[in-house]
C-alpha cells in the first residue's frame, strides 16, 4: 500500500501556464463521451449530470482546448483516510480528451470549488489516501491530442450540492521567461454531486462521519508489509510537488505562487508547484 498525497494551498495566480513543460501522459486512447447519468442529483439546474460531456475552446480563436466529463463522484470510506479528517473527502473521477495543441489540465484544488447546502461557495484542501490507491487511480495531465482517465481527491468543510471547475490553461507557446494564460470557454464548469454524497453518505449508502481522526494502518515489522512507507503528511515544507514527486523535480524555479498570504510555495520550470525557500508571503520572491 502507497500513500498518495497532494499539494495543500489554493493559489491566486496563474500557475498552470507552464503545462507545455509539464509531465505528461496519453493514454493512447480517447475515453468514449456517454450519455449523462440518471443518478439523482442536489446541484444547481444548470449543473452538468455525471457522465455529461463539455467542451472547452478559445475564446480568441474558437479552436478547441478540450473536452471534459466527470464520471462519478464519492465519499471516500474511513479506511482509506490517512491523517486528520475534518468534512467529506471525495474521490472525483474525470475523463479528458485534449485538443491537437493544447493542454486541458486535470481539476485539482487550485482549479477545484464547491457549492454548500447554503448556496456559499467554498474552496477545497487536499486528501491523503492511503491503501486504496488500485481503487483510485490518479488521472494526470495528457499531451495534446491525448487523453487520460482517472481520480483527484478533496477534502470538503461540508456537504456539497455542486462541484464547480475553473479551468486554468496555458498557451502551449509559453516559457518560463514569457507566461501566457488562455481565457477558456466557458470560464467555469459546474457538476452536480449526487444527492446521497450531498447527505453526507457515500454511494453504498453508509454514513460518513463529518469529524474523525484515523491513523494509517500499522504495519507489524515482522511481516512483508514492514517495507511499505508510511504516508507523508499532508504540507510537509520539502515534501511532495503538486504532480506527486519530491519537491524541486521540476526544475529552476520561475515563481511564486500567492499562497493566501503564506510564504513558500514557488512554480517551478516544468509548471509544478511545491515549497521553495525563496518565497515570501503573498507570492513574492527572495
Amino acid at each position: 500500500m502507497h500513500s498518495r498525497v497532494h499539494s495543500t494551498a489554493a493559489v491566486l495566480c496563474a500557475t498552470a501556464a507552464l503545462t507545455a513543460c509539464s509531465a505528461t501522459h496519453d493514454s493512447g486512447s480517447a475515453p468514449t463521451p456517454a450519455a449523462a447519468s440518471t443518478a439523482a442529483s442536489a446541484g444547481a439546474p444548470d449543473a452538468l449530470a455525471l457522465g455529461q460531456s463539455q467542451v472547452i475552446t478559445r475564446t480568441d480563436t474558437g479552436g478547441r482546448i478540450g473536452e471534459i466529463r466527470f464520471t462519478a463522484i464519492k465519499a471516500l470510506p474511513t479506511d482509506c483516510i490517512a491523517g486528520i479528517r475534518t468534512g467529506i473527502t471525495l474521490a472525483v473521477q474525470v475523463e479528458i480528451v485534449n485538443g491537437s495543441g493544447e493542454q486541458l489540465p486535470v481539476p485539482d484544488v487550485y482549479q477545484l470549488k464547491y457549492v454548500d447546502s447554503t448556496g456559499a461557495t467554498r474552496g477545497v484542501e487536499t486528501a491523503s489516501v492511503y491503501g486504496c490507491d488500485a481503487d483510485y487511480p490518479q488521472a494526470v495531465t495528457a499531451a495534446p491530442g491525448g487523453a487520460t482517465q482517472g481520480w483527484l481527491e478533496v477534502r470538503l468543510a461540508s456537504a456539497p450540492t455542486t462541484l464547480v471547475y475553473s479551468p486554468m490553461v496555458g498557451d502551449q507557446s509559453s516559457t518560463a521567461g514569457n507566461i501566457k494564460m488562455l481565457t477558456p470557454a466557458p470560464a467555469t464548469i459546474r457538476v452536480g454531486v449526487p444527492a446521497a454524497v450531498s447527505a453526507g453518505a457515500d454511494a453504498s449508502g453508509d454514513p460518513v462521519p463529518t469529524s474523525e481522526t484515523v491513523s494509517a494502518p500499522t504495519v507489524p515489522m515482522t511481516t512483508a508489509r514492514a517495507s511499505v512507507p508510511a504516508p507523508a503528511p499532508v504540507a510537509p515544507p520539502t515534501g511532495l510537488d503538486s504532480q506527486g514527486r519530491p519537491t524541486g523535480t521540476g526544475g529552476a524555479l520561475v515563481g511564486c505562487a500567492d499562497e493566501n498570504y503564506q510564504p513558500g510555495t514557488g512554480i517551478f520550470e516544468d509548471g509544478s508547484k511545491g515549497f521553495a525557500a525563496e518565497c515570501l508571503p503573498g507570492g513574492s520572491m527572495r
